[in-house]
């Protein structure tokens, strides 16, 4: 759950892209910008909202709340907002469940420093769509660096919950990420767990 003037979801969407790629395929993405007159401004980033996603492993739901100019674009569900109610009550966006056993949440020793993204959105200040995917191509660029490390923690998560399927993407190093397992702040005993980011990534 996201909105799409906030540059964490901006930043966020791109490692969910290439987390859920992995399992599936997006069509119909469309580029968008974060707000111009937040912090970080015209983040680049995708749509999902007329894109649909198809996959045999995984179920993917997107909701944008509002659009760039901060106006109603979908509302969620019941059950959706009672998820984030009562799993992310700081309401830090974007809000992620992953199969109802893991949320993400940004690390404990920082938790207001990225909202809810897993690294800083600043990363992709000042270039544009094909500049961030040339980068993403180079492993030692800090674009690939944050965007795939925050997307091998999504990915680790999915394999831990759909018993290690497939086997062709759950067998690899990037999707077995000890991920740490933390509280969700102002639920002591919650089953559900905090995906963190792994060191350096954030």
């Amino acid at each position: 759950m996201g909105r799409s003037y906030c540059p964490y979801c901006a930043a966020e969407r791109w490692s969910i892209i290439v987390a859920l790629s992995k399992f599936g395929n997006f069509s119909g993405l469309t580029y968008m910008l974060s707000s111009a007159s937040d912090i970080d401004p015209s983040t680049p980033t995708f749509s999902f909202v007329h894109s649909t996603y198809s996959s045999q492993y995984v179920s993917f739901v997107s909701v944008e709340t509002q659009d760039r100019s901060k106006n109603t674009l979908q509302v969620p569900s019941s059950d959706e907002q009672n998820l984030m109610n009562q799993w992310d009550p700081g309401g830090a966006i974007p809000f992620i469940d992953v199969g109802g056993q893991y949320v993400v949440h940004p690390a404990p020793s920082s938790p207001t420093l990225h909202s809810g993204s897993q690294y800083d959105p600043s990363t992709l200040s000042g270039q544009n769509w094909t500049q961030i995917g040339i980068q993403l191509d180079s492993p030692s660029s800090t674009v690939a660096q944050r965007i795939n490390g925050a997307a091998d923690t999504l990915i680790s998560a999915i394999c831990k919950i759909d018993n290690g399927q497939p086997d062709s993407v759950c067998s690899q190093s990037y999707a077995q990420i000890a991920i740490t397992q933390a509280p969700i702040p102002d639920e002591p005993n919650a089953s559900h767990r905090a995906v963190q980011s792994r060191p350096g990534i954030g």
